[in-house]
């Protein structure tokens, strides 16, 4: 663990060195221009994107799986038309059908 943590404590430091070296060389940050200050906006931006996409993702997939309880009644109709059940098995499913 503690290499793993090592390891990414360097490479953070490798992949921000032109960054830090871009900042040591400018000044101040009230010099940097009005540009610098929307920096903490866009990973909260991002962050807030993601979120949405997810939550719009889960709804969609929610909402695709639920079967109206008309289709269940037409089925047993169909099944009972048919002759695949009799009278009594027919009331006793479309009972559980119009409970749930």
């Amino acid at each position: 663990m503690i290499r793993y943590l090592k390891r990414v404590a360097v490479l953070a430091a490798v992949l921000t060195l032109p960054a830090n070296a871009a900042l040591a060389q400018s000044g101040p940050p009230w010099e940097w221009g009005w540009w610098f200050w929307w920096f903490p906006v866009f990973p909260l931006l991002f962050v807030l994107g993601c979120l949405a996409v997810f939550v719009f993702i889960i709804t969609s997939m929610v909402g695709r799986h639920t079967i109206p309880k008309r289709a269940g009644l037409d089925i047993l109709n169909e099944r009972l038309a048919r002759g695949e059940i009799d009278k009594a098995e027919y009331e006793e499913k479309r009972r559980l059908i119009m409970s749930s």
